[in-house]
């Protein structure tokens, strides 16, 4: 701040008491750059100051935290004030052309940072118009506003401010006047005395404790008073402080600490033997003795030499305090002092430049005494373990409340704390917290309170303090025993959880893969009471799709059943599982076949027993297949890798090389640091770009959820201890830009390798990757090219980043072989969303005997890759392979044909998208309009709302290219599982029931409207209707109806074309709409059911959590009959209706809707031409009568087990998903 404001014109003249500043009016120098840094609080105060000039440009020489900031709400005000402002999505640089500000009405949202609205107070006096400001929204931090009023009431300043800080009239044509302005600390000290003493009956007084005051001490007496704590306030109290070895100005440091005291009010009267006259125009005096007033406070400036004579002396004059300075500690003083009634403090804990003292008035009891003494680095030994007890019971309770209550900012609470750059990425930092509190070894204990964590370690002496902070603490305590505070903020609680998760896996874990291909159904749900009650052991179930059993673990086969109905195997930690395929299955001989025997040792996903799914399905009690360990008292919990598809390529090789980096390792003789960081920086930011660019393109083909794997490499970029790292090996050892990120790589990537967590480990890919990235800009070196032709190839390579997965070209990769990696990696992942074969981990079976040109055969279904493969094994494999692809294009012609079952019965297939591409997809399979457009996700990966314009050209778009057919737009549905980083949502424990979705949109009208308008300016081009997420009232229907109504209006003023009779809609979602769906039918122009979110609200199951995802069932009876309550009051009103959740692209579900007569259908581009192929194959009366069954059936097993024969009946699932091998 201060070199920005010389910049801007002001003179400043500084020491180590005062800064004396002449300012420049409203006149600053005519600049045409401010660097900032990081500063934001600095960025957003001059931003309004920066209006008074012709143009001005903030910059951000370091890597850029500050984009995590948006400051489009103040950008918006300064706009409103006639200044043109010049950004890119609110990110620096930011252009500010000002110079002509005008006064006017201004409108300013508070939500996002009370510092918008105090930039604004600060420079509209300065304008000619009088202003008016009005706040939007919940105002921040009403703290803040209050102290910026505070200050430009002592600089001269009017401003009408109503009572709760929601509007302002600010006179035009002001100037601030010269003052001393005296900046107030945060006394979290003496607040605690305070409340202390509230519950201790103490009395205890705090001079200085202004009546306007807005720190903390402010904060608890307010909270006193309402719990009606008898308190007493003198205003302006300054106590008598006798100032021994006070010198005029020629001892620069007495003098100005006993200036600053006096100006704060205190009554200074100097004692100095050599001295005569005045000092600071009191007199002096020779010794304490002659001072004809009482004395509160004896401050001693005198050597430790001289401590216990004076301490002696103010004793005799019955001081209340003896406060030593200058780093002085008198044993014998404090002692003298004890011993006399006198509270002794030194400087080692009430900072100089704090002033603040406390007097006791009489204390009677204990918790009073020891309360100050603590403060003043006393220990009272015999009390303090119960008064330890009773202040950390006031601490939690009372403060908990007071810091919530008034948002008093706590460390790692206030505004603009730099956890808040990196709270998204915690389970990166959590293992680098853990190792830097000494590792998983040095814990004996962690907990979390509101702001900090609480541990308990077996040395404390291993807690790195400097990576602690360059991690985001506000501070570490150290309270003895091992036991340890450290303060992260509110996110205390989650790095607790982080680290508690790592801590546990110290546990030993044996990985289950799923042993048929299938459902997976709790132990409970299966229909047979030996299994259902446990009583042959723990586990769980599967519906098969598919007559193979694979063994689950590695292990050997003890038992094989006669029948081979079934068999055991014992793992190599002990646990014995039995595999049971179907129920009552064991006189079906001769339909088993196995390809194992007892003794023999298995692997994961290695076959072991052939059956016929097709007599089971006939002849068995039921198909659901248990998988239990007999030996249930070994476990503590369990882990299931889902079935993998079948997934095959044959192909010849290329072998991609690696990158490999010759740098030098000695240090440079003379180094450029500045030259170093620049380089530095302009590597970040580049690869920052490059990331971008990689991520936005890479979410056009695959979508946003599996692009958003580029996050995490841009949080890594713009992580603290990382970047601390490279910066500290460039300063302190003297090396290279180049050289230090390779090192710093190497560390962190080591560490990664270290941890006994497979999917930890995986992130070392990650690390590499954006190390890499940097490493090639630093350097200058090329990318790693693929072959240019468009021959398929399968890609070799010892591990596969996901930068260099996102650029190949998914019809040139036939598949993917790495030596490193497992199927948790991003690149992992990444395969899978783009459809590519990939086995991974294979370094110690595989070594690296491959070369490009070599013949390979990839088996993704059972994790295996063939080199030089024998002729019988690619003919094998190419047949499977062809007829995948031959699967594949019969499915893609049935694209121009409608979907008509072969008794006439017709569906309409829409599709559900987020973008324009996946409207491409959708159109190319044969979609009939859109049933969901999610316009959530053209506000993510953004840092600011898209505006009214931006809106309506990607609506317009979509109407236009869909030719008339209809286009649902859903309004935007953000909360829950869906954030914006722009946008704070409220910490909520289950954000699923809380703020989202049409909530947020009633809640922020402006954003709403202005969406509202954009939707409807889109409907001149198209079939547009409007849907509401997430309504759960007739009230909020009619709420948001209203709103349309009024963005109606303004375009009928604006004179732009719309629809006026567009249909409105809203989604059945929560069981509330259900059961008042009639009640909404009459407002509402169609219905359309979102089986996601309702499955999960009616059975109470968050589909996202492992631990209870088995619980999920769609088909579940209450979500059937829910579905058909729904039905029934649509048609009765005689409006439309549609389903576009999960359910709709399951063709298992096809009966149901031909049952429910629901007729129109949404669902993803992937799944449109498989569901049309089940409809083109399917009878409907057949259909109907296979649902009727399923509404009369008590459980969900047995209900999918239903439409599982029925669909057998129509022919095998197996030919509709041929598309998952290309």
């Amino acid at each position: 701040m201060r070199r920005c404001i010389r910049d801007l014109g002001a003179v400043l003249e500084e020491d180590d008491s005062k800064i004396v500043i002449q300012g420049f009016g409203s006149h600053p120098r005519d600049v045409r750059e401010l660097n900032v840094g990081n500063a934001g609080a600095v960025l957003r105060f001059l931003m309004g100051v920066t209006a008074l000039c012709p143009e001005v440009t903030f910059v951000n020489t370091y890597p850029d935290s500050l984009g995590k900031r948006p400051h489009d709400d103040l950008i918006d005000a300064l706009g409103q004030l006639g200044v043109d402002v010049q950004h890119e999505q609110g990110r620096l640089p930011i252009t500010i052309k000002g110079g002509q500000a005008k006064g006017g009405h201004i409108r300013v949202s508070g939500s996002v940072s009370s510092q918008y609205l105090s930039a604004l107070l600060f420079v509209t006096p300065l304008l000619a118009e009088d202003s008016t400001i009005e706040v939007l929204n919940d105002l921040k931090s009403k703290v803040v506003i209050g102290q910026t009023l505070e200050v430009l009431e002592q600089a001269g300043i009017v401003i009408h401010a109503s009572d709760d800080y929601m509007s302002f009239r600010v006179p035009g044509g002001q100037a601030y006047k010269p003052q001393t302005y005296t900046v107030q600390g945060d006394y979290p000290g003496s607040a605690a005395v305070l409340a202390a003493a509230a519950v201790t009956q103490s009395e205890v007084k705090i001079l200085r404790l202004m009546e306007q005051s807005k720190q903390g001490e402010r904060a608890i007496v307010d909270v006193l008073r309402m719990m009606e704590v008898p308190l007493t306030h003198e205003n302006d109290v300054a106590g008598n402080i006798a100032v021994v070895g006070l010198s005029d100005k020629s001892d620069r440091t007495s003098y100005m600490v006993a200036e600053a005291m006096q100006s704060r009010g205190y009554r200074i009267i100097p004692v100095n033997p050599q001295v005569q006259g005045e000092i600071l125009g009191e007199t002096v005096y020779a010794t304490l003795a002659d001072i004809p007033e009482p004395v509160d406070i004896v401050n001693v400036f005198r050597r430790d030499e001289y401590c216990a004579d004076v301490a002696r002396e103010a004793a005799a004059i019955k001081a209340n305090v003896l406060w030593l300075q200058l780093g002085i500690h008198s044993d014998e003083a404090v002692q003298i002092a004890a011993e006399n009634g006198m509270t002794a403090v030194t400087n080692r804990c009430i900072k100089v430049e704090d002033s603040i003292v406390l007097r006791a008035l009489g204390l009677s009891n204990q918790a009073g005494q020891a309360g100050l003494a603590a403060l003043a680095g006393i220990v009272i030994y015999d009390q303090l373990i119960p008064i330890g007890i009773l202040y950390g019971l006031v601490y939690y309770f009372l403060f908990r409340w007071a810091i919530r209550t008034f948002k008093i900012p706590t460390p790692g609470r206030e505004e603009g704390s730099m956890l808040e750059d990196w709270v998204g990425n915690i389970p990166y930092q959590a293992p680098l917290i853990l190792e830097a509190l000494g590792g998983k070894e040095n814990i004996v204990q962690v907990e979390a309170c509101i702001t900090r964590l609480r541990l308990t370690v077996h040395n404390d002496r291993l807690i790195d303090t400097g990576a602690m902070k360059s991690m985001g603490s506000a501070g570490l305590i150290k309270l003895g025993g091992g036991n340890v505070q450290v303060v992260f903020g509110t996110y205390s609680e989650l790095i607790r959880e982080e680290i508690a998760k790592l801590l546990e896996r110290d546990l030993q874990q044996v990985l289950f893969c799923a042993p048929v291909q299938g459902k997976m159904l709790p132990i409970e749900e299966v229909p047979d009471q030996i299994f259902a009650a446990k009583l042959v052991g723990d586990g769980v179930a599967f519906v098969p799709e598919k007559g193979e059993l694979v063994s689950p673990v590695y292990g050997t086969i003890m038992h094989l059943y006669p029948t081979m109905h079934a068999l055991g195997i014992s793992t190599r930690e002990g646990l014995e599982v039995l595999l049971h395929i179907g129920i009552d299955t064991s006189q079906l001989k001769g339909h088993f076949e196995a390809f194992v025997q007892e003794g023999d040792t298995v692997e994961p996903g290695q076959l072991l027993i052939k059956f016929d799914l097709a007599v089971l399905r006939a002849e068995a009690a039921s198909l659901t297949t248990p998988m239990v360990i007999t030996n249930p008292d070994r476990v503590k919990s369990w882990s299931f890798a889902p079935f993998k598809q079948v997934k095959k390529a044959i192909g010849k090789a290329f072998v991609l090389p690696s990158w490999e980096w010759d740098l030098p390792d000695q240090k440079m003789d003379s180094v450029d640091l500045a030259q170093e960081f620049e380089r530095l920086y302009e590597g970040i930011r580049t690869s920052k770009d490059e990331i971008e660019y990689i991520k936005n393109e890479f979410k056009e083909v695959v979508g946003p959820e599996e692009s958003s794997i580029f996050d995490a490499h841009l949080a890594i970029l713009e992580d603290p201890v990382f970047m601390n790292e490279i910066r500290g090996i460039i300063e302190r050892q003297y090396k290279a830009a180049e050289v230090a990120v390779k090192e710093a790589i190497d560390h962190f990537v080591t560490m990664f390798d270290l941890l006994d967590d497979e999917y930890m480990k995986e992130r070392a890919i990650d690390i590499k990757d954006v190390g890499n990235r940097l490493l090639k800009h630093l350097l200058g070196a090329p990318e790693i090219t693929l072959p240019s032709d468009t021959q398929p190839y399968i890609l070799v390579a010892k591990e596969l980043s996901p930068s260099q997965l996102a650029h190949l070209n998914p019809s040139h990769v036939l598949g993917i072989v790495t030596l490193i990696g497992g199927k948790t990696s991003h690149s992992a992942i990444m395969a899978r969303a783009l459809g590519i074969p990939l086995v991974s981990g294979l370094e110690a079976s595989l070594g690296m005997p491959v070369e490009t040109g070599d013949m390979l055969v990839v088996d993704g279904d059972n994790g295996l890759v063939f080199t030089e493969p024998d002729r019988k094994t690619i003919e094998r494999y190419t047949m499977i392979r062809s007829k995948q692809l031959k699967k594949k294009e019969q499915l893609q012609v049935l694209a121009t044909v409608d979907a008509v079952t072969k008794d006439g019965s017709v569906l309409h297939l829409a599709s559900n998208i987020s973008s324009v591409k996946e409207l491409d997809l959708a159109l190319k399979h044969g979609a009939k309009g859109v049933g969901l457009f999610r316009t959530e996700f053209l506000y993510m990966d953004r840092a600011t709302f898209p505006g009214e314009q931006e809106q309506y050209e990607v609506y317009r778009l979509v109407a236009e290219k869909t030719a008339g057919q209809s286009v649902v737009i859903r309004t935007l549905d953000i909360g829950g599982d869906k954030q914006l980083d722009y946008f704070e949502l409220p910490e909520e424990d289950n954000p699923f029931l809380g703020y989202r979705a049409i909530r947020i949109s009633l809640d922020r009208k402006d954003l709403f409207k202005t969406q509202l308008t954009a939707i409807l300016r889109a409907s001149a081009a198209g079939n547009v209707k409007i849907m509401y997420p997430m309504i759960s009232s007739v009230e909020e229907l009619q709420e948001a109806n209203e709103i349309l109504r009024e963005a109606m209006s303004d375009l009928d003023e604006r004179q732009l074309p719309y629809d006026p009779h567009i249909q409105v809609g809203i989604m059945i979602e929560v069981p509330a709409a259900v059961m008042i769906a009639d009640l909404l039918a009459e407002e509402a122009d169609f219905f359309s059911i979102g089986t996601n979110d309702l499955v999960q609200y009616v059975l109470a199951v968050d589909r996202m959590n492992e631990q209870i995802a088995h619980m999920y069932h769609p088909y579940h009876p209450a979500v059937l009959r829910m579905l058909r309550a729904t039905v029934e009051a649509a048609h009765t009103a005689g409006i439309d209706i549609s389903v576009c959740g999960e359910m709709a692209g399951d063709e298992r579900s096809i009966p149901l809707w031909l049952e429910l007569g629901i007729s129109n259908l949404s669902m993803s581009p992937q799944s449109l031409l498989r569901v049309k192929h089940r409809v083109l194959n399917t009878t409907a009366a057949a259909a109907k009568e296979a649902a009727h069954d399923c509404f009369t059936l008590r459980t969900s097993a047995d209900i999918e087990q239903r439409l599982q024969v029925f669909n057998d009946s129509m022919g095998s699932p197996d030919e509709q998903s041929g598309s998952n091998a290309s």
